[in-house]
């Protein structure tokens, strides 16, 4: 396996949606844990707001550069040269999950459409990591079976079947 280093690109493969990530720090959540998040044509794509909507949320100053939301609370948004040679502005993931859920609650001029985007994004992953933890709980460990199968359900849900 190839080291985890700071810019590295990786895609997920999470609930039949492919998810390209840029690695923040490969010690972000513990020992040999990376921390990742999306650039805002990753967020354009996966979270549901425009890019140029994002864009226009963030705010430079000398010290650092942020992402303003329509409630005013601000994300870190961090500068990173990635595996490809490219720049990406990024966020970290579990910002994401606290910016689309602070849109849903404070909307300011986000249309309907946005809003329901943010909303199908946070459904499945709430659903998913609620499942997975119970697995833990239930049998001391969530498998790629049992992830293959809570998808499943969460798609037939989805369809109404």
């Amino acid at each position: 396996m190839n080291e985890i280093q700071p810019g590295s690109l990786i895609t997920l493969s999470y609930e039949g949606r492919e998810f390209d990530v840029v690695v923040i720090d490969p010690n972000g959540l513990g020992d040999d844990q990376p921390s990742v998040g999306f650039g805002y044509r990753m967020a354009d794509r996966y979270v549901g707001v425009p890019e140029s909507t994002l864009r226009g949320w963030v705010r430079d100053t000398d010290d650092q550069k942020t992402l303003e939301v329509p409630s005013g609370k601000t994300f870190r948004v961090r500068d990173i040269i990635a595996s490809d040679g490219n720049l990406y502005s990024v966020v970290e993931a579990s910002d994401w999950f606290a910016i689309a859920i602070d849109v849903l609650i404070n909307p300011g001029r986000t249309g309907r459409g946005i809003r329901a985007k943010l909303g199908d994004f946070l459904r499945w992953f709430a659903v998913k990591g609620f499942y997975a933890e119970a697995y833990v709980a239930f049998k001391g460990v969530y498998t790629a079976r049992d992830s293959r199968a809570t998808t499943q359900w969460l798609e037939s849900r989805q369809l109404g079947i």
